[in-house]
């Protein structure tokens, strides 16, 4: 029994295998047929392909004809195929389709990248049980009456990038199903009452972004009732009055880069449940006490980037996130409790008060970059921030100021997220600085003035896993620089910098360091050892030559692009490293200098080509005799760092005032000439005290302190 079982499966086989080929042999000349039961597939993609080909098998259910010379589609080309349900006709030259060109049974259809310039009414009125339609990047002018009319199915039509100028009345009507409208990146200039005729879909998506809209009809959009969304952005719209008439819902309302000046009590009036609105980049000016007041279930608000002055309205206390950055306010408005995001960077604002954020104890994330106040106080008074104990994210950027504000942030050990600290004029950082900041997961110090980086000033911060130091007059990291971010740090940006010089010992702690960018800086050579204790896993590394996304999760990366690396005698430990089993992951360097070895990368050059011209090699000696140890203020004085060593060493000097600078960086009132002697343009009090003199090469590192005492000049006899 079984046996004739099995010769009965296999004879149906052999009959279905059979049937197909047979199917296949009718296929059309310079087409090819797939028969995948119950599918059958016809592709005609000949570039010279001039028409819709005839002699279509009849079980044929997808057509696609893609990137030929076909210039039309006709009435009668698609005849006598009953069960056609899908049809990809994209990046073709067709100009006209014709009245019932399409048959019934199509389901999806479309039609990207075609020439077609016109839709004519009743074209997709035959087809009940059509879903889908995808006609974008065509040059169709208008919708005309009718156009999209009595199709029960529909749920989708993508309209985008086509040119088109109006909507007529009545080109939308009874698509009770239709719940995505996409016309983005077209020409239309205005939305008529009627454009939209019931019934339609409950919660539609309809998106009219990048036209030229100037111009909303009373009541245009009222035949639908709830919308889950309405996309207006990028338009011209001056004004939104009564353009939401009718609408009871809106999921989502995007009115951003627009013209909008002033929006009155009655702009959202009849809208209840709204959840998301953006008014972003606008020209807003005024906005009434009750404009927002009908939103009872708001919780999003975008107002970034206008022109208000002053903001006192009466906002929704389902509100979460205010979006008011880059306005013109000078002072701080009334806002509800509700909130957890709020960003008010760049605004004029005046004063701040203690505790002035006191009553908005649920924020997590809160902006204040480029505020007025604090750029002209360059600090943040203590108490200003007091009360926000759920705060996980702060943002102080552009703000002048000229220290860590620790006394303002020792309010915030639930810290878990974001300090940004950017584009300031902090100098230095001391031990205490992030007292209390042990949970925070990501400091951004990028674009101050900071020039050395002590494992002390970082050592309350545990739990640290991206530094971004980037863009500070740095020249030097020195040992064990993250030993108290030992099991946490993974990330570190230092693109931009002047950094001269890495101790070998840097990365001994931190090993699992994954994340580098030392991109763009002054190094001219490595410690062999210094990536050593990153690669004890292995073939897990991936030393690659490119920047992350701002954005997105880190990824492991090791980029020393734009260096001058001089490849002497001082890269050949290094060179030798990388070419072995444990350095052969990292991405091979390529040589400034010397001229002969230009362009070339570590991994071309011989061993033996790394070499100096010294006749005696040395670590580095120092003189300084010749320095001045008194000056009165107001004068000048010169510390000399005079070097003896070969091959040629680094010469970094620190100040008492925490500052550290090399040749290649120079500091206000602070020059290292080439000789290695510091130049103090004109001394003050405060530059009294111990300098040193930091020389090092490959071999080894001196360092001499010398004394200064600066005499104020009102002590003088």
């Amino acid at each position: 029994m079984a046996s004739l079982i099995t010769k009965q499966l296999f004879l149906v086989i052999v009959m279905t295998c059979l049937l197909e080929c047979f199917l296949c042999a009718d296929c059309p000349q310079s087409c090819s047929c797939v028969s995948s039961p119950p599918y059958f597939t016809v592709t005609c993609n000949s570039p010279n392909l001039t028409s819709v080909p005839s002699g279509v098998p009849r079980n044929c259910t997808g057509f696609v004809i893609r990137g030929t010379k076909v210039s039309a589609l006709r009435n009668g080309d698609l005849a006598g195929l009953p069960n056609l349900n899908t049809i990809y006709f994209d990046n073709n030259q067709i100009f006209t389709v014709e009245v019932d060109a399409f048959v019934p049974s199509l389901t999806y259809i479309e039609m990207v990248q075609n020439e077609i310039s016109a839709l004519p009414a009743g074209v997709f009125g035959r087809l009940k049980k059509l879903t889908s339609l995808d006609m974008r990047w065509n040059r169709i002018k208008s919708i005309p009456k009718g156009c999209i009319k009595d199709l029960p199915l529909l749920q989708v039509v993508y309209l985008e990038g086509n040119g088109l100028e109006s909507i007529e009345v009545g080109a939308f009507s009874n698509t009770s199903k239709l719940t995505v409208i996409s016309l983005e990146d077209n020409s239309i200039t205005e939305i008529r009452k009627g454009a939209f005729l019931g019934p339609q879909a409950k919660m539609a998506n309809v998106g009219l972004a990048r036209n030229a809209i100037s111009h909303i009809d009373e009541g245009a959009f009222a035949v639908f009732g709830n919308l889950g969304g309405l996309g207006l952005a990028n338009n011209s719209l001056k004004s939104v009055e009564g353009a939401f008439s009718g609408l009871k819902a809106v999921g989502g309302l995007d009115l951003s880069y627009n013209k909008l000046q002033s929006l009155s009590d009655a702009a959202f009036s009849g809208i209840t449940e709204m959840s998301t609105l953006n008014l972003a980049f606008n020209e807003i000016e005024v906005i009434f006490g009750k404009t927002f007041a009908s939103l009872s279930t708001l919780t999003v608000l975008g107002l970034q980037s206008n022109k208000l002055a002053s903001f006192d309205v009466v906002l929704p206390n389902t509100l979460t996130t205010l979006e008011l950055q880059n306005n013109l306010l000078t002072s701080f408005p009334n806002l509800p409790t509700s909130l957890t995001y709020l960003d008010i960077s760049s605004n004029p604002i005046e004063f701040m008060a203690d505790k002035q954020f006191a009553k908005l104890g649920s924020l997590t994330t809160l902006c204040l970059s480029n505020i007025r106040y604090f750029r002209q106080k360059g600090t943040i008074d203590a108490g200003i921030l007091q009360g926000l104990s759920q705060l996980t994210t702060l943002k102080l950027a552009s703000n002048n100021l000229t220290q860590v504000p620790s006394s303002a942030l020792q309010h915030f050990p639930q810290m878990s997220e974001t300090l940004d600290l950017s584009d300031n004029q902090i100098t230095s950082l001391h031990p205490g600085d992030f007292t209390n900041l042990s949970n925070l997961y990501i400091l951004i110090l990028k674009g101050n003035n900071i020039t050395s980086v002590s494992p002390d000033a970082l050592k309350p911060l545990k739990g640290l896993f991206s530094l971004d130091l980037s863009h500070n007059p740095i020249v030097y990291l020195g040992p064990d620089l993250f030993k108290w971010q030992s099991q946490s740090m993974y990330e570190v940006k230092l693109e931009g910098t002047k950094l001269r010089l890495i101790d070998g010992d840097i990365f001994n702690s931190s090993t699992g360091m994954k994340s580098l960018f030392f991109e763009n800086n002054d190094m001219r050579y490595l410690p062999w050892n210094v990536f050593n204790p990153l690669t004890y896993y292995g073939e897990t590394l991936s030393f690659i030559f490119r920047d992350l996304s701002p954005v997105g999760d880190p990824q492991e990366a090791l980029d020393l692009e734009s260096n001058p690396w001089l490849c002497d005698c001082q890269m050949y430990e290094y060179a030798r490293w990388q070419n072995s089993t444990q350095g052969i992951v990292a991405a091979s360097l390529t040589c400034q200098d010397p001229p002969e070895l230009r362009n070339k990368t570590l991994r071309e050059i011989p061993l033996e080509q790394f070499k100096c011209i010294c006749s005696h090699f040395s670590t580095p000696s120092i003189d300084t005799t010749g320095s001045d140890a008194n000056a009165t203020s107001g004068q000048g004085a010169v510390l000399k760092c005079n070097v003896t060593a070969c091959p040629e060493a680094v010469i970094l000097w620190s100040t008492p005032r925490g500052i550290t600078l090399a040749n290649n960086s120079p500091h206000p009132g602070l020059e290292v000439l080439d000789d290695g002697s510091l130049v103090i343009v004109e001394t003050v009090p405060a530059d009294t005290g111990t300098y040193s003199c930091m020389a090092a090469n490959y071999l080894g590192q001196t360092t001499a302190y010398l004394r200064l005492e600066v005499i104020p000049s009102s002590r003088l006899p």
